[in-house]
Formats: C-alpha cells, structure tokens, sequence
C-alpha cells in the first residue's frame, strides 16, 4: 500500500483537491499494478512560507513553488520509479506545472505481520 502525502501552498486558483488525488491514486494503481483501494492520498496545504533557494513564497509567487510529495511505500525500486513517475505525471497535467517543479520523495516502510502476536 502506497500512501501519498501531497504539500502545497495554497492556490489562487482552485482545485479540486478530492479530484486530483483520484486521479494520482488511478495513475499509481495502474502503474505499479494493484488495487485501486490500496492507494492512499493525503493532501495538505502549506501555511507558512516555502522557500526555495532564497525565493519566498508569496501572494503572487504561488504559481514557482510546485508540490512537495512524500511517498510511503512497501515496494521494489521499479515500482518505487512508476510510481514517482504517475505522480509527475498526474500533478503536472493538473496543477500545470512543470515536471520539474514537483519534488518527490519515497520512504520504505515495514509492514508488520499480523499472524505474529
């Protein structure tokens, strides 16, 4: 199971959050392949400044600073890249952006046994 937290100033324009997160679900599913209910997507908005580099983010300057996107998974390197891959995809198409403003991360984690007491 995949889950994926999105960070992201908020915009000046709306989103429709609850869409896009469908939509990066659907690309990961398909892409690593597994079930579609084994993908989560948690969004969240920054509410302090982002800096990169020494840009801030500002009132007009929202549009320069991409997402942030940590993925927790439990899957071999290939998969680690499709799924990094969907995310890219998806968020660019709908948030218009450049690939290479968005940043993702991927972080292995266990998933304990549950027949072990």
């Amino acid at each position: 199971m995949p889950l994926i937290e999105i960070l992201l100033l908020p915009s000046a324009e709306q989103v429709d959050r609850a869409a896009v997160a469908r939509a990066v679900n659907a690309a990961v599913a398909e892409a690593i392949p597994c079930r579609l209910d084994a993908v989560w997507t948690v969004w969240r908005t920054i509410d302090g400044p982002f800096v990169r580099g020494a840009a801030v983010s500002g009132e007009h300057a929202e549009g320069r600073f991409g997402p942030v996107v940590h993925v927790y998974h439990h899957r071999t390197a290939e998969e680690v890249d499709r799924i990094a891959e969907a995310i890219e995809t998806v968020l660019a198409r709908w948030l218009s952006l450049d690939r290479s403003d968005i940043f993702v991360t991927t972080q292995p984690v266990s998933i304990p046994d549950p027949t072990l007491p």
